[in-house]
């Protein structure tokens, strides 16, 4: 009877082990799922960020802002969707103002390469 004993508690011991060691094993690909996927949105949030330099009262400002909706009861999430979505407003008028700048910074190349080709055939005689 002891032997029985002995043996069916090594069974379960055996069981227990591997039972565990499955489980580690999950939770082991998961976690490196998600830190996966934490660094690959982590990447991309920095190669959409390297165009932008934001000073430190920019970061301060949003992260009070993402405070003061959590305190008035916005859930974190709302709050961060808004603190997003301004973001993004924000980068849009930065990238209008560029293209705008861009189109001026064009034209004005192509009027100097006007008067370019006009003076370039009065050298060369």
């Amino acid at each position: 009877m002891a032997d029985n004993l002995a043996m069916a508690n090594r069974t379960l011991t055996s069981q227990l082990e591997e039972f565990e060691d499955d489980d580690m094993r999950e939770i082991v690909f998961s976690s490196e799922g998600a830190e996966t996927r934490l660094a690959e949105e982590l990447e991309e949030e920095l190669s959409d960020n390297r165009t932008h330099v934001c000073t430190v009262s920019e970061i301060m400002l949003e992260e009070s802002e993402s405070e003061d909706m959590i305190e008035t009861g916005v859930s974190h999430e709302r709050a961060e969707t808004l603190r997003l979505a301004a973001l993004l407003q924000t980068r849009e008028e930065e990238f209008l103002e560029f293209r705008k700048k861009f189109m001026e910074l064009e034209v004005s190349y192509k009027e100097l390469h006007e008067k370019y080709k006009k003076i370039e055939p009065r050298n060369a005689t």
